[in-house]
């Protein structure tokens, strides 16, 4: 557990070397092909294939772009039997025309019909099942099904071709030997890693699955038909161009001439059909990661993977210059020696194809259909009018053809600049969401650049309000968010932000925030959504707006609700504005929750606030049973998405570090507890590091460290958000993470390394929260252990198979996000007054 395997360095290197194995031997069979096969025969196999792989976006509905992003199992395997029964729908009906026709005499176009018949489902079928494989990021099994579909459909075909079959018969091998290679992924066993394994337990588990159709109004963008069409005629109008030649030919010039030109873009379009699948894979699972992870770093990926396809395509242009012509009469035959030519000609376009069409898919799973159609519309344009104009003016195949590639290659450029751009936007937006800036300069303090609080003096002769307000527009409602917290805290900090992301695109956002420092403000992403407001002036104001609001949303914090009798007072206030609010008809959600130090007056105010709000998620047993109407949620905390345990994380760094992380008001630990650590920590030959995640753990730490002599990873003077991803990419280093600290455990374990609280006398809060989501064993209590009994504890939570974890990580996530979606349904602007929550089972 915890060891890098550098066989997943080469598993892109596998799928291109898998793809090029399959299609090269579809490309090595040419020869055996146009041997027994004339041009004017063979011309009509090659008609009907550019028809089929015209059709082909309307047979998938270009489903296998959307289906490796789209978040929910259960709307995968939705969208998975859509597009393969309308490929199915298609082929069917063309080959029914094509008996009819072949019957009824009526035309002579029925071979091609029925031929075109057979291909769709030949070339519709491995693409929605190489979807299904990048989604589960099952890449064993994509290269089996490339390597195995191209190697048996390239000999069936010299089978049928050399026992005198009839041209006909090539499609019906090509789809055989693609459904043998479909049938040859499925039994392929993929390691239990990645994000396969991780959806794999999620489905064990049972929560993620049975959370996952809850899922698409919140994660899932709807592909609609205002979605669809301009994908799916997007698809069409680059089926337009690459086949653009093979049908300007046949319909211009002839069937001889189509099976010149079809062979001699078969053989340009080599470097695209031999690699061109595995590289579109190779982007899809680096760049749906990003996107799924919103990562501003699309870019810079986006333009590594376009390097390294441009120098192949310059490798790649120049031996079909050359090679061509020397090759195509020998190789072919000689009556197929002018396809030479005309394959040099090629040579650019098929330059720039090699570099661009495996990213041409961004553009879908962007959003963008419409930028992709316009771009696709205006390369077929382009290259149908130069080629159809060149026809018309001098009849001439080899001018049509060079005409034809200047303006392919003019158009994949083209292509290339909006790609970019797009990339460039989403990279902007994300990176706005992950580090945003302080509303305004004249909040900025010396806290904001240090991450301490703002002198009493600095805050108080602020007017209390950051930022400006706006009123909300048709189809938003106006959200108020009450976001105090314990500051610096980067674990009440990251379950806040979590929150706020509840009400993104809801409408205009007025947070509350207390006393917190500009660090604090932008640590939670509070300033780009509305204004904000600080101690009393500003929640003068913020109750003033909020009372002042038709249909308000009253949003409030999550973590752990103190309930002691001195606190009644507070919880009254609170009741007071769940009651304002419904007077004008509003919503009331809470985060998930927990209760802690309860007394019985303050229990009751906060039951009555419980039965007055719309949705209020309670996130362990106790909390949930005290509370009417509560549903259940685990700690919002756990909706970061998982690393699978003991893995290494972005960075590829090993597991190293035992990393340890302390209250400061808890009792140092004995003697024999130290001694225990460094026993394990040497036994494993891991370095012991003692952070902070909380700045008034920072002494404890530094005591810690002294003590074990270790290294003391403090806070400084660094800035809250730098300190938050110091210690995030720390747990990435860790194995074992020892904590008393909730939030210092999830994000640990999310981080990919095993939590355990080894104390004396625990809380039991972490036994509770974990327990909540199907972990157990996370708490062990420390009296009077010696040293052995430590280091054995940290040896026994250490040794655990990782599956368990990484399925309750999973199955948490999806729970944490299903509640999301019903949070964001009763907020939505939509919604028509309150839902009755409906309180659900615990485990």
């Amino acid at each position: 557990m915890g060891k890098f395997r550098p066989g997943r360095a080469r598993a892109p290197l596998a799928l291109i070397g898998s793809q090029v194995v399959g299609q090269l031997a579809l490309v090595a069979v040419l020869p055996v092909l146009t041997r027994v096969y004339p041009p004017a025969e063979f011309g009509v196999y090659q008609f009907a294939f550019a028809i089929a792989f015209i059709l082909l976006p309307l047979a998938t509905l270009r489903l296998e772009y959307i289906v490796p992003t789209t978040h929910a199992a259960e709307l995968v395997r939705r969208r998975l039997r859509l597009g393969t029964a309308v490929a199915l729908g298609l082929s069917l009906l063309l080959i029914a025309v094509g008996v009819i026709d072949h019957l009824s005499g009526l035309t002579d176009v029925s071979g091609i019909l029925i031929m075109t018949g057979l291909l769709v489902p030949a070339l519709g079928l491995p693409l929605l099942d190489g979807a299904r494989l990048v989604r589960q990021g099952a890449r064993r099994a994509l290269a089996v099904r490339n390597l195995v579909g191209g190697v048996a459909g390239a000999s069936l075909q010299a089978v049928f071709a050399l026992s005198g079959g009839d041209v006909t018969l090539l499609p019906v091998a090509l789809l055989a030997g693609r459904l043998i290679g479909i049938a040859a992924s499925r039994l392929v066993k993929e390691p239990a890693t990645g994000e396969r394994s991780m959806d794999a337990a999620a489905r064990s588990d049972g929560s993620a699955e049975t959370a996952d159709p809850e899922l698409e109004p919140a994660r899932d963008t709807p592909y609609t038909l205002a979605r669809a069409l301009p994908t799916i005629g997007a698809g069409a109008m680059s089926g337009l161009t690459i086949q653009g030649l093979t049908v300007i030919a046949g319909a211009t010039v002839g069937p001889a001439a189509a099976g010149q030109v079809g062979v001699a873009q078969r053989i340009a379009s080599t470097p695209i059909s031999l690699a061109g699948q595995a590289l579109a894979q190779v982007t899809q699972l680096s760049f749906s990661r990003i996107i799924r992870e919103q990562r501003p770093s699309l870019t810079a990926s986006l333009g590594s993977h376009v390097r390294a396809f441009l120098a192949l395509g310059v490798l790649i242009g120049a031996a079909l210059a050359i090679g061509g012509p020397l090759l195509a009469g020998p190789v072919l035959g000689e009556e197929w020696a002018p396809a030479g030519v005309l394959i040099a000609m090629l040579a650019i376009p098929a330059t720039l194809q090699v570099a661009v069409s495996p990213t041409d898919f961004l553009f879908v799973m962007l959003g963008r259909e419409r930028r992709l159609f316009a771009l696709q519309f205006t390369r077929a344009a382009l290259t149908w009018t130069t080629g159809l104009v060149a026809a018309a003016l001098t009849g001439d195949i080899g001018v049509v053809v060079l005409s034809f590639s200047i303006a392919w290659a003019l158009a994949y450029a083209l292509s290339l600049v909006f790609v970019f751009r797009a990339a460039r936007t989403f990279d902007r937006e994300h990176r706005a969401n992950a580090a945003p800036p302080v509303t305004a300069a004249a909040d900025a303090s010396p806290g904001a650049a240090t991450g301490e609080p703002a002198s009493t003096e600095a805050t108080a002769s602020r007017a209390g309000v950051t930022g400006e307000s706006r009123p909300a527009e048709p189809g938003e409602r106006t959200v108020f968010a009450a976001m105090t917290g314990d500051y610096p805290n980067i674990g009440d900090a990251i379950i806040r932000r979590e929150t706020l992301e509840w009400v993104h695109g809801i409408g205009p956002v007025h947070t509350y925030v207390g006393r917190a420092p500009d660090a604090w403000i932008d640590q939670i992403g509070a300033a780009p959504l509305g204004p904000v407001y600080r101690r009393r002036p500003g929640a003068q104001a913020w109750i003033r707006a909020l009372l002042t609001t038709p249909r308000p949303v009253l949003l409030f914090e999550p973590g752990e609700v103190q309930l002691e009798s001195r606190h009644v007072v507070r919880e009254l206030v609170f009741l007071a504005l769940g009651l304002a609010v419904k007077a004008r008809r509003g919503t009331i959600v809470y985060a998930p929750r927990a209760l802690a130090r309860i007394s019985a007056p303050s229990l009751w105010v906060y039951r009555m606030s419980a039965r007055l709000a719309d949705f209020s998620p309670m996130r362990e047993q106790a909390s949930f049973e005290l509370v009417p109407g509560a549903v259940r949620s685990p700690d919002i905390a756990f909706a970061r998405d998982a690393i699978p345990t003991g893995e290494p994380g972005p960075s590829g760094a090993a597991r190293d570090t035992l990393v340890i992380s302390l209250r400061g008001a808890r009792a140092f630990p004995p003697d024999a507890w130290l001694a225990g650590v460094r026993s394990f920590a040497g036994s494993r030959g891991l370095r012991i590091v003692v952070s902070a995640q909380v700045r008034g753990d920072e002494a404890r730490a530094d005591e810690l460290a002294a003590a074990l002599d270790a290294e003391a990873f403090g806070w400084g003077s660094v800035p809250d958000l730098v300190q938050e991803r110091r210690l995030l990419s720390l747990y990435e280093r860790a194995t074992v993470v020892l904590s008393d600290r909730l939030h210092v455990l999830i994000l640990a374990a999310s981080c990919g390394a095993i939590p355990l609280e080894l104390v004396a006398g625990p809380s039991g809060k972490v036994r509770a929260h974990f327990a909540w989501v199907g972990v157990h064993e996370v708490s062990v209590e420390a009296t009077g252990m010696d040293a052995v009994a430590v280091a054995a504890a940290i040896e026994s939570a250490a040794s655990r198979s990782p599956y368990e974890l990484t399925a309750a990580l999973t199955g948490a996530r999806a729970e944490v996000r299903h509640v999301r979606a019903r949070a964001r349904a009763l907020m939505s602007p939509l919604a028509t007054g309150a839902t009755a929550p409906t309180r659900v089972s615990s485990r």
